[in-house]
């Protein structure tokens, strides 16, 4: 009978052994707040690695990027207001370039533009005008014509569920406005990490709206490449990895995510 029982356990252990090295647990990400983002790329045998680190605030609000790996070193540093909003944002790649964008507020707390300029002889580089839904949605980013009044571009945003699902890009030609690319969007059913701090990641010009945005992570699909995703036990993001041969050019891409 104690052999019997014995041979049940130990059936039962090795079920599931092999249940968990078909269906691993995945580890915990040890908090919500992302932190890091190591980036490899590998094409043709050359392998590059760079890594994104972010520093916040004991409010958790972002205060810094640090590109390391990238050629030179980029450093973006943003500052808040008395209100905890986003007051000013700098970029830096020492040697090269350094900039100073300064964003406006609408009444209702709202960026409603972004003013780009060189710290060395104050000169406008970019600008943008923002525009808004009746649910705060952020629908179109407008690029004022540097020379003479009026829009030179825009690209306008559609939301379903909280997720942008299309952009369309518009640009002042011929005396119209014409469509210059239009782009649809897929998601997961995971939390997006970057909507935390989703006006420093976007308007600072790191990420796009569709990353920074929207409710769930962004799920790419390709048709050409297989692209995977991994997350963690919580349903953050872990990692994203794809590989391709195209014309002669072999490689491969991932991010992995970390938190804290």
């Amino acid at each position: 009978m104690k052999n019997c029982k014995l041979l049940i356990l130990l059936t039962v252990i090795f079920i599931y052994n092999e249940s968990c090295k078909k269906n691993p647990v995945a580890p915990s990400s040890n908090g919500n707040l992302l932190s890091e983002i190591k980036i490899t790329s590998e094409v043709n045998g050359k392998v590059s690695v760079s890594v994104l680190n972010f520093e916040y605030n004991s409010q958790n609000k972002l205060i810094a990027i640090n590109v390391d790996g990238s050629p030179g070193y980029t450093q973006l540093i943003c500052n808040y207001d008395l209100a905890g909003r986003l007051g000013t944002s700098t970029s830096i790649l020492p040697g090269v370039s350094e900039h100073i964008a300064r964003y406006i507020y609408d009444q209702g707390g709202r960026i409603i533009q972004k003013i780009d300029s060189s710290v060395y002889g104050n000169l406008v580089l970019d600008n943008h005008i923002y525009a808004y839904d009746m649910n705060n949605n952020l629908i179109a980013d407008s690029i004022p014509n540097m020379y003479i009044s009026g829009i030179a571009a825009y690209t306008k945003f559609q939301y379903s569920n909280n997720n942008i699902v299309q952009t369309q890009f518009y640009y002042y030609q011929n005396g119209t406005f014409q469509v210059i690319s239009s782009n649809n969007y897929a998601y997961s059913d995971k939390l997006n990490p970057f909507l935390q701090n989703a006006e420093s990641f976007y308007f600072t010009g790191i990420y796009d709206a569709i990353t920074s945005f929207s409710r769930n992570f962004y799920q790419i699909k390709s048709s050409s490449y297989p692209i995977t995703y991994s997350y963690y036990s919580e349903g953050l993001p872990r990692e994203m990895h794809y590989s391709y041969n195209d014309q002669g050019t072999t490689g491969s891409y991932s991010e992995e995510y970390f938190y804290k």
